[in-house]
C-alpha cells in the first residue's frame, strides 16, 4: 500500500493507484499538478501537491525492479 507523510495527508485507507491519491487530494481541496516523465517510458507518474509541500513519483513493479536488479 502507497503510505506518503501521514501527517500531511492523513487517512489513506482505499488509495492504491496515482488516480485514487490525485482524487482523495481534490476531495481534500487541494490543486494537484501531474506528469508522465519522459524518461520512464509511460511506468511512472508524478504527482505534485503544493499545498502540501508533497512532490511524489509512482512506478510500476517492473520499473522498480530493474532498478533494484542494477
Amino acid at each position: 500500500m502507497f503510505t506518503p507523510h501521514r501527517h500531511k495527508v492523513g487517512d489513506m485507507t482505499g488509495v492504491e493507484t496515482p488516480d485514487n491519491f490525485i482524487e482523495l487530494m481534490h476531495q481534500k481541496g487541494c490543486d494537484v499538478k501531474v506528469s508522465d516523465p519522459p524518461n520512464f517510458q509511460g511506468n511512472s507518474v508524478t504527482v505534485q501537491v503544493p499545498a502540501k509541500s508533497l512532490y511524489i513519483m509512482f512506478v510500476t513493479k517492473e520499473l522498480c525492479k530493474d532498478f533494484v536488479q542494477r
